[in-house]
Order: C-alpha cells, then structure tokens, then sequence
C-alpha cells in the first residue's frame, strides 16, 4: 500500500512539476544611478523619458525621481529579459559607462559624471531566477489552477 501512495505522490507531483515549468521567471531590472546634480528636465510631463536603439530594450524606459526623493539626483533605467541577463554578466563599471553613453547621446557631452549606480541581480541569484513569473500565451486558467493544487501525501 505504501509503494502504491509513493507511486501516486511521485506521479502527481511529476505532473505538476510540468504545469509549473509551463511558466517562465522573466526579468524586469531598475537600474539606479545618483550624480551629484539634476541636469535633466524637471516639472509637469517629465517624469519619464524614452530612448530609442536599434537594440530592442537597449536603456530604453528611464523615470527621473525628483518628485519622489526630492534632492536625491537619481534616475532610474529599466531593462528586461535579454538586456537584463546581458547586465547581471558583465561588472557594474561596464554598465555605468553604457548608460553614461546613453545619457550623452540624450542631453550632450557636458553631464556630469554617475557617482553611484545599483544593479539588482535578480537573475543569477540562485534564490530568484528572475523578477516575476510570466503567464505565457497559450496557456490557460486551467493550468494555472493546476499549479496551486496540493499534491498527494502519504501523511495526510
């Protein structure tokens, strides 16, 4: 009888282990970086600003947070999913120095130089993986329900 509740837990949570992995973590990185003044505009529809690259994602969503931490001289950049991976691999020296680039390309050659910058590494942190679960096309509610159903234990 006991092999038989073992074989049942064992096939229960192999299929649940696939429901699971029907799912995928995805990336979604806030980059922080502080100067030592704000040369970037400020007031009503500034908050956000956009960059456009020929590399898909490349420092594209950048938010000023002025209106939250007045003083603080921070922008925040965002990055996700393969740009994300690329930058949790390379040091945060290297990262600086690509959105320094960046930044001059936006507002010229006389900003000042990052004092700081912080990089979450979501993804290689082997306790995440990632940032967030990704609910991918094709899958439905069903499968989703799946997920959350307890599997058998020979203890309950």
């Amino acid at each position: 009888m006991v092999q038989c509740i073992e074989l049942a837990v064992s096939v229960k949570q192999t299929w649940k282990v696939m429901a699971i992995y029907q799912f995928d973590m995805s990336i979604y990185t806030k980059i922080f970086v502080k100067f030592p003044y704000k040369f970037w505009p400020s007031g009503n529809g500034t908050e956000f600003f956009l960059y456009a690259h020929e590399k898909r994602g490349y420092y594209t969503i950048w938010q000023q947070l002025e209106r939250e931490y007045p003083g603080a001289n921070v922008l925040l950049v965002i990055v996700t999913d393969d740009e994300s991976r690329r930058i949790e691999q390379q040091p945060d020296s290297e990262t600086k120095a690509e959105v320094m680039q960046v930044l001059r390309n936006m507002f010229g050659q006389n900003i000042p130089e990052a004092t700081d910058i912080l990089v979450p590494k979501w993804w290689s942190n082997k306790f995440y993986r990632g940032t967030f679960s990704n609910w991918p096309i094709g899958v439905t509610r069903y499968e989703y329900d799946q997920i959350r159903v307890t599997p058998l234990s020979k203890f309950s």
